[in-house]
C-alpha cells in the first residue's frame, strides 16, 4: 500500500458500499431507505439484494434509479417449496455479502429496508479507521412502563442484544473473517445468536452508544 493510498479516507467517493435485503413485498420501504441515503450520501454505492425476485424479470418495475445495483435471487427452495421468507432473505444477504466482499469496496454497510436516514452516516465510517466493526444496540436504556404506587418496571426488550438492521465494517482483506463467518451464520439461521457474539469473537468491534 503506498503513502497516499494508507492516508485517503474511508468515505473517498466509491469506497462505501451499503446492502439491503428485501423481499419483493419490501421494495416501498426500500425505495425510502435508498431515497434518504442517497440525499446525504449520493457517492455511496448503494446495493438491493431482492430474496425472492421473480425468475421471468427484474423485481423493480421501472428500473429503479435509486439502486446502483440490483442482485435479484430467486426464493430458494426446500422440498420442492418456497422457504420461509425470512431465511430466504438471509440466504440472500450471505450471497451478497460475499459477492460484495470481493468487489473491492473499504466500507460497507447493512441496513435493513424502512430504515430513514436522516443525518450523515459518517461518524460511523470515522470509527472505521480505529475498528473493524461497528454494532448498535437495539435499546441503550430499559425502557420503563408504569407498575403499582409508581414504580417502574422494565419492559420486554428484544431477545437480541444487537440490531442487524444496522451494521457497519471494513472490507479489506484483513476483515475478510467477520464477512464469510456472518454469511456461514446467515445461512444456517443462526445469525441473530451469532451476532451478539461477534464482541468475544473479534478484535476491534466498537459498540455505537
Amino acid at each position: 500500500m503506498t503513502p497516499a493510498q494508507a492516508a485517503a479516507p474511508l468515505d473517498a467517493a466509491a469506497g462505501v458500499c451499503c446492502l439491503t435485503v428485501l423481499s419483493v413485498s419490501q421494495i416501498p420501504q426500500a425505495r425510502m431507505l435508498a431515497a434518504s441515503l442517497k440525499r446525504v450520501h449520493p457517492d455511496w454505492h448503494l446495493v438491493a439484494a431482492v430474496a425472492d425476485a421473480p425468475p421471468d424479470g427484474p423485481p423493480f418495475e421501472p428500473p429503479e434509479p435509486l439502486f446502483d445495483e440490483v442482485i435479484a435471487l430467486p426464493a430458494p427452495q426446500a422440498n420442492g417449496a418456497p422457504v420461509q421468507a425470512l431465511r430466504a432473505r438471509d440466504a440472500a444477504q450471505a450471497f451478497a455479502l460475499q459477492q460484495l466482499q470481493a468487489a473491492g469496496h473499504r466500507v460497507m454497510f447493512v441496513l435493513a429496508p424502512g430504515l430513514v436516514v436522516l443525518h450523515p452516516l459518517t461518524p460511523m465510517v470515522d470509527l472505521l479507521e480505529a475498528h473493524a466493526i461497528v454494532l448498535v444496540p437495539h435499546r441503550l436504556a430499559a425502557a420503563v412502563q408504569g407498575h403499582g404506587a409508581g414504580w417502574p418496571t422494565p419492559t420486554a426488550a428484544p431477545a437480541e442484544v444487537f440490531t442487524p438492521a444496522c451494521v457497519a465494517f471494513r472490507c479489506g482483506a484483513p476483515d475478510a473473517r467477520f464477512a464469510a463467518e456472518w454469511s456461514r451464520h446467515l445461512r444456517a439461521g443462526q445469525a441473530a445468536q451469532w451476532l451478539d457474539r461477534v464482541p468475544v469473537l473479534f478484535d476491534g468491534v466498537h459498540i455505537l452508544k
